[in-house]
C-alpha cells in the first residue's frame, strides 16, 4: 500500500514553506507532502518505508541547518574547516535526496547507484571529522594531485590522435589545467589556515577510510554489494535467468528480494547520512542536532534490519 497523504489539491503551501525555512517540526505526513511538492513527484507513489526515510533525512538536514545558523561569529570566522565541512555535508544530503527521488519514481537501479554515492560521501566526511584540519587538508590536496594525473594522462592519450583532433584536445587540456591551477591556489590558501607549514598526511583509499572509521565490515558487505550496480557486474543478469529457468514461483521470490534489497540500500544510505550529520554536529557542539541525528540513525538502523530480514542477509536459525 502506498503512503496515504492529503489529496494533491489540499497539499498545504505552508508545509512547503516550513520545509524551506526549517521552522517548527513537522509530522511525517507534512514532511512527505512538502518533500513531494518541493521535488515534483506524486505523493501517492510513496511507500511507508520511503516516508520514514524522507522524514529522517529532512529532520537531520534541518537540524544541521539550524545548528549551523546558531554557531557564534567566533567559530565561523576562526575555524577554516567549519564551512567547508558543512558544504560537504550538504553534498551528502543532495545525494541522499536524489536516491530517495529515484526510489519513489520507480527507478530502483538508479536509487542503488546514488545510495552508493551517498554512503561513500558520508564515509569520507566521517573520516575527515576524525581529525578535521589535517584530514581536510589531505582531502583537498588529493583533488589537486588527482586532477594533475588525469590531465597528464589525457594529454598523452591526445598525442595519439589525428592532427585536428589532437589540437582540439590539447586546447581543452590547457583550459582544464588553468582552471585546476586556480583551484590549487585556493587549496594552498585554505591549507595554510588549516595546518600552516605542516605536511598534510597521505589521503587513504576508500577501503582504508572505511576501516579508519570502524566500518571495515560495511565496506566488505553493503558498500561492495552496492558497487555491483554501477559497475554492471554479472550477478543481476545471472539472477534474472536463474529465476526464469526455475519457474514463476522462484522468479517472483527473486523479484521481491531485488526490490527489498533496493529499499534496504536506501535505508542504509539514510542511516549513513544521519551518522555523518551527528558526527558533524558533535564536532561543533550542536547538541540539539546531535540528538535529532542520533535518533534518525537509530530509526534507520531498525528499518535496515527489517529489510535485511526480507532479503535473507540475516540467516535464519534453521
Amino acid at each position: 500500500m502506498s503512503y496515504s497523504g492529503a489529496p494533491r489539491a489540499q497539499q498545504n503551501g505552508k508545509a512547503l514553506a516550513r520545509l524551506d525555512t526549517h521552522s517548527d517540526p513537522m509530522t511525517t505526513q507534512e514532511t512527505v507532502e512538502a518533500f513531494a511538492m518541493n521535488h515534483g513527484f506524486d505523493l501517492s507513489r510513496v511507500m511507508p518505508e520511503e516516508a520514514i526515510a524522507i522524514e529522517q533525512a529532512v529532520a537531520c538536514h534541518h537540524a544541521i541547518q539550524r545548528g549551523y545558523a546558531s554557531l557564534t561569529s567566533h567559530v565561523l570566522e576562526s575555524d577554516m574547516a567549519v564551512g567547508i565541512l558543512w558544504q560537504l555535508l550538504e553534498r551528502c544530503a543532495e545525494r541522499l535526496y536524489a536516491a530517495i527521488l529515484a526510489m519513489v519514481t520507480d527507478c530502483a537501479a538508479g536509487s542503488e547507484i546514488v545510495s552508493r554515492a551517498t554512503i561513500e560521501a558520508c564515509a569520507t566526511l566521517r573520516f575527515i571529522l576524525l581529525d578535521k584540519n589535517p584530514h581536510l587538508a589531505s582531502f583537498l590536496n588529493h583533488y589537486g594531485h588527482d586532477a594533475e594525473r588525469q590531465q597528464q594522462q589525457w594529454r598523452r592519450a591526445a598525442e595519439g590522435l589525428t592532427a585536428d583532433d589532437r589540437a582540439v584536445h590539447i586546447v581543452a587540456c590547457d583550459y582544464r589545467r588553468r582552471a585546476t591551477d586556480k583551484l590549487n591556489a585556493l587549496t594552498a590558501q585554505i591549507n595554510d589556515a588549516l595546518i600552516g607549514k605542516d605536511i598534510a598526511p597521505a589521503w587513504p583509499n576508500i577501503a582504508e577510510r572505511f576501516a579508519r572509521i570502524g566500518e571495515a565490515i560495511s565496506y566488505r558487505t553493503v558498500y561492495a554489494r552496492l558497487c555491483a550496480e554501477p559497475h554492471l557486474d554479472a550477478e543481476e543478469t545471472l539472477r534474472y535467468f536463474l529465476g526464469k529457468i526455475s519457474g514463476s514461483g522462484t522468479f517472483d521470490l527473486i523479484s521481491a528480494e531485488t526490490v527489498a534489497f533496493s529499499r534496504f540500500m536506501l535505508a542504509e544510505a539514510t542511516r549513513w547520512y544521519a551518522g555523518a550529520s551527528a558526527n558533524y554536529a558533535e564536532t561543533y557542539g550542536m547538541n540539539d542536532a546531535v540528538s535529532v541525528c542520533q535518533s534518525a540513525e537509530q530509526s534507520m538502523t531498525r528499518l535496515a534490519i527489517k529489510f535485511s530480514l526480507s532479503i535473507g542477509s540475516v540467516p535464519s536459525a534453521g
